[in-house]
């Protein structure tokens, strides 16, 4: 039972005990959504309610739910799914809206983790643990415990202090196509920086760090932006790799959404870490 897991001890200065910080405290949310789902389920059908749900094609075949990627995108991106009577009736009824977008924020934020796309650090685990701890207290879930174990062991550990990177020009060699000839959401291989923004209601940009508008500081390219934001959620997040391309969560994967210089984004955002 992820109730009695424990994430083990965790070496900030190891980008691999990060990384294998972050998939555990996937799995053990994951688990603790599904403990939910198995109980109220088994209690109204049986044990054998997966199958029966598959019979009724409620569930495909081929569906492991103990699988952290399987079970989140069924419950965050099907909302018809009967997996999420059991969660939603836990989450009060004006967070609920809230509660799956930020469950779509985690299935997308594991993507990254696991492709290793985001930097094995501190601030990107902590983020993630404080993500997961916002979603586990909304639905009531027993993984809160162990964020708030995670986030308090974190707190007291030093900062791993960085070398400073000189960014250099290279002249560009060969015909590689340019990325301005990317399409919106063709995949992203390179790594993010540690910079994330959340879409707002109103389809502005806002980093989540600092609470900066990019209406606030670059209005013309928020209006370049528009129309491929308001083909996104409201609540989803995007990132940027260190050349400046922004990306955002496409159902399976992160993908190319706009190319930006420094002078079009978020002062020194683009190529800092």
């Amino acid at each position: 039972m992820s109730s009695t897991r424990r994430l083990g001890p965790i070496d900030p200065e190891n980008n691999y005990s990060i990384y294998a910080a972050a998939l555990s405290l996937l799995a053990l949310f994951s688990d603790s959504l599904l403990e939910i789902i198995e109980e109220k389920f088994s209690k109204l059908y049986g044990k054998d309610w997966q199958q029966q749900f598959i019979s009724q094609e409620l569930l495909s075949e081929d569906q492991n739910l103990r699988d952290v990627h399987a079970l989140l995108k069924e419950l965050s991106q099907k909302g018809q799914s009967q997996l999420r009577i059991p969660i939603t009736e836990r989450v009060v009824k004006h967070k609920r809206q809230n509660f799956y977008d930020e469950l779509a924020n985690i299935l997308a934020e594991r993507n990254a983790w696991v492709h290793r796309h985001v930097q094995e650090s501190k601030r990107e685990l902590m983020d993630l643990a404080k993500t997961i701890r916002l979603v586990s207290e909304m639905a009531e879930v027993s993984s809160f415990q162990q964020c708030d174990e995670l986030i308090e062991s974190l707190a007291k550990q030093p900062e791993k202090i960085e070398p400073s990177i000189e960014i250099v020009e290279v002249p560009q060699l060969g015909t590689s196509s340019p990325k301005s000839e990317l399409k919106v959401g063709d995949p992203i291989h390179t790594q993010f920086t540690s910079h994330s923004y959340l879409i707002t209601p109103e389809f502005d940009v806002v980093d989540r760090v600092s609470g900066l508008k990019l209406s606030e500081v670059n209005k013309k390219t928020l209006e370049r932006l528009g129309p491929n934001l308001k083909k996104l959620r409201p609540g989803s997040r995007l990132r940027l790799t260190q050349d400046g391309t922004v990306s955002a969560f496409f159902a399976e994967s992160w993908g190319f959404l706009e190319q930006i210089t420094a002078e079009e984004w978020f002062p020194l955002h683009v190529n800092t870490i």
